[in-house]
């Protein structure tokens, strides 16, 4: 079991492998194009896009959540053209030595909203006993998530999660349940996704978009007769009943998300500025916030890109007005940057790096815009570890 901060931790150091794999993309599909055997739309020229996609974007993502890509005995491993009868899967994902997902692996970029590839997903699901909990359709930057667990051998048509290296790796939520899916492969994990992705669609088509003519007349019908909306009591309500009472409902759920929105934002700001007395006052001049920590974790995340590398070493040391993360606690030798978090409306860091004139501090809208100079943070830790 992983306590919340281990938990937060781990996210967060998954998120900057991430961010490396996103950044070495840039460029990626110049490289394939400017090296491809034939024209974009050859057979030939697929196939060389795709191998190029499992091995330099799809595998190195999977080892992030602990797959061996390089072993065919290791219980938890990635094989890549496994045989499932007369067919091959691109990668089968194996947990404790059984297959828990299948990935269906397409050249860099491929628009993957083309119904050929769902289905060539669902046949796999067909030859494997028993069934996957989860089928994968990517192009190296998406992955679609598909679910299957009511033990049948077929894939659920209806996506259960997506995510995009290149803007959901700062997204702890997604993050976390990315990790639940790959890592805490089970039935529970595939039923979770799929009820999630089931209960929001429904949420969103039937009641909040367009509320459906049963959910009318099940939870709103009795409301409009006591009211005196709806007059003909004892008589057949009518399609046009149920239709004029749809912008009523459209209107009490865009009210109650409003509602809520603004009353998370008041309990937001009320817990952020609370009044203390004077001996908190004092008491908190050099408290270590919540953001600062934040800071602290992707900070450690960065610095874990360096090879045989202690993230351990690095710690915050708080002060009146700033917060300095140091390494091997020597404050005063090796300071790797000071967070200036203490206005939460105006957040910057201060990084010693030969990179930033003077030390000049950067604005930064969340703790996040932190990865923006990790080279910078990198650089600055490499020249504290030599003294």
């Amino acid at each position: 079991m992983v306590h919340k901060q281990e938990k937060q931790e781990l996210l967060l150091t998954i998120s900057s492998k991430i961010q490396k794999i996103a950044t070495e993309s840039q460029g990626f599909e110049r490289s394939l194009e400017q090296n491809s055997p034939k024209g974009r739309n050859s057979k030939e020229d697929e196939e060389y896009l795709e191998a190029n996609t499992e091995n330099v974007l799809l595998k190195p993502f999977v080892e992030i959540f602990g797959y061996n890509t390089q072993s065919l005995t290791d219980p938890n491993r990635a094989v890549a053209q496994h045989k499932v009868n007369s067919r091959r899967v691109d990668l089968a994902l194996f947990k404790n030595n059984q297959i828990s997902i299948v990935i269906e692996c397409k050249g860099f970029n491929f628009n993957l909203n083309n119904k050929q590839y769902i289905n060539q997903l669902s046949e796999y699901f067909n030859n494997i006993s028993p069934a996957p909990k989860f089928g994968i359709l990517t192009n190296g930057l998406q992955y679609k998530f598909y679910a299957s667990f009511d033990n049948n051998n077929r894939l659920d048509d209806n996506i259960c999660f997506e995510f995009d290296i290149r803007t959901d790796s700062n997204n702890m939520e997604k993050l976390d349940r990315l990790y639940n899916i790959l890592h805490e492969v089970d039935e529970e994990t595939a039923k979770q996704a799929k009820t999630y992705s089931r209960t929001r669609e429904f949420i969103e088509e039937d009641i909040l978009n367009n509320p459906t003519d049963l959910f009318i007349r099940k939870g709103i019908l009795e409301t409009a007769k006591e009211s005196g909306l709806i007059l003909h009591e004892g008589k057949i309500i009518t399609a046009k009943d149920t239709e004029n009472l749809k912008p009523i409902v459209r209107k009490i759920f865009e009210d109650i998300i409003k509602e809520r929105v603004q009353q998370g934002l008041i309990q937001a700001i009320n817990s952020n500025n609370p009044q203390p007395t004077e001996q908190e006052t004092k008491a908190n001049k050099t408290e270590f916030t919540e953001l600062e920590h934040q800071a602290l974790l992707i900070i450690k995340a960065i610095a874990s890109e360096l090879e045989s590398f202690d993230i351990n070493r690095i710690t915050a040391d708080d002060c009146q007005g700033h917060c300095n993360i140091i390494l091997d606690g020597q404050a005063r030798n090796k300071k790797i940057c000071v967070l200036y978090f203490n206005n939460t409306k105006k957040l910057s860091i201060s990084i010693n790096s030969s990179q930033s004139q003077n030390n000049t501090p950067y604005n930064l809208t969340s703790p996040s815009d932190i990865y923006k100079y990790k080279e910078e943070l990198k650089e600055s830790i490499r020249v504290f570890i030599q003294v």
